[in-house]
């Protein structure tokens, strides 16, 4: 194969396609050539320099040979140029299969190494065909051949069921690596299982991995010194747990702000659980036995903290709020931070002070954040529940 001078960027195109896959799609597609095809742009030398002008219309006229096959073929045409009138030259370029783009790239090996593992993909699992084809560059990239063939052989056998990730047992395969490589996981799964494809990685793990991890996002601490639990006083709990905990205080704050849930004050038979957000809600509904304590909440002045309070109570009618009326609001607001959420309409379920502080709230665009309220506030406010 003789030296290349003026096919840069018909190479590129065709690495750009190798890269993507399409060249090894090409392989085994059966499609017609040409393969690729390439307008000509000529080099700025040759309008003005007659060798420079021959060199490259040569170049195009004699491809590059793989043995005694051209690489490409040429369409001619009449052309003007600045210098020499109109010339008959090379204007566009096609490359017929994917093979010769292979081999335009120097990359026979590349070639025989797909086609060889389609080959053993074919024989081993056929399912797995299409799948091996359509992503192979990422398969190859992430080193998820033959390690494929064991995890089919898994899923088939749907030995999944019921457990956690850690627990599958793949011959060769570390249970990290199908962590750090669900996407050709999910796909792998939806070419042996096209009647319940998934499209996303929760879906996976229903069919495959049925428990997940809980993720510890409830931080509990006791505000009574005299209850700790089991010699300390904050702990986290994850959602799959918090049901089954039935704490001994009968007094329960639950606020969003992680730095107000730590500097709490401490509070006689009572307990605070914080982290939360809207998921606040979720533990409202697992948590049944927060129905027989005296249960605050503490949020936000804002459309957010208003409207996830009015929520809470349509699942604990009782609950009380802290520190979210109108004297607090217009005590501590920065009438510069405004709110970012949506007050068009009053939530259900306010008492008269906490409607009289949405009204500032809708009527001004204005959010008291909780950690703008002193702690002095909130030790005076608290003197008052417990007296």
């Amino acid at each position: 194969m003789r030296r290349r001078q003026y096919d840069g960027e018909l190479l590129k195109k065709l690495k750009k396609q190798e890269e993507k896959g399409t060249l090894y799609e090409g392989l085994v597609t059966g499609e017609e050539g040409p393969w690729l095809r390439m307008v000509l742009k000529r080099p700025e030398e040759t309008e003005e320099d007659w060798g420079s002008l021959l060199s490259w219309s040569d170049y195009w006229r004699n491809p590059v040979k793989d043995g005694i096959r051209p690489l490409w073929r040429i369409d001619e045409g009449r052309k003007n140029t600045k210098t020499f009138g109109r010339q008959t030259l090379p204007v566009r370029v096609f490359i017929d299969t994917a093979e010769d783009g292979f081999a335009l790239l120097g990359m026979k090996k590349e070639k025989n190494e797909f086609l060889s593992r389609l080959k053993e993909v074919e024989t081993k699992n056929p399912k797995l065909r299409d799948w091996f084809i359509h992503y192979y560059v990422r398969i190859r990239e992430e080193e998820f051949y033959p390690l494929c063939f064991a995890i089919a052989e898994y899923l088939e056998k749907d030995k999944g069921t019921h457990q956690y990730l850690r627990e599958a047992s793949i011959p060769g395969v570390d249970t990290k690596f199908l962590e750090n490589h669900s996407f050709l996981l999910r796909t792998l799964w939806n070419s042996l299982f096209p009647e319940k494809p998934v499209e996303n990685n929760d879906e996976m793990k229903q069919h495959f991995f049925v428990k997940a991890v809980p993720v510890p996002d409830i931080c509990a601490r006791s505000l009574d010194p005299s209850i700790p639990f089991f010699g300390v006083r904050k702990f986290f709990l994850s959602n799959d747990e918090v049901k089954d905990f039935n704490p001994p205080q009968k007094r329960i704050f639950i606020t969003e702000n992680k730095v107000n849930g730590y500097t709490f004050p401490d509070c006689r038979d009572s307990l605070i659980l914080f982290g939360m957000g809207y998921g606040v809600l979720e533990l409202a509904r697992k948590a049944l036995w927060l129905k027989g304590k005296e249960v605050y909440y503490w949020g936000d002045l804002d459309s957010d903290g208003f409207n996830i309070l009015s929520a809470l109570r349509h699942l604990l009618p009782d609950v009380k709020s802290f520190l979210m009326d109108r004297d607090t609001l217009l005590s501590f607001v920065d009438p510069s931070i405004k709110d970012t959420g949506n007050t068009a309409s009053i939530p259900d379920n306010l008492t008269v002070s906490e409607k009289m502080a949405w009204k500032e709230v809708h009527d001004h665009g204005w959010r008291l954040e909780q950690e703008r309220i002193p702690l002095s506030e909130v030790e005076w406010a608290l003197e008052e529940i417990e007296e």
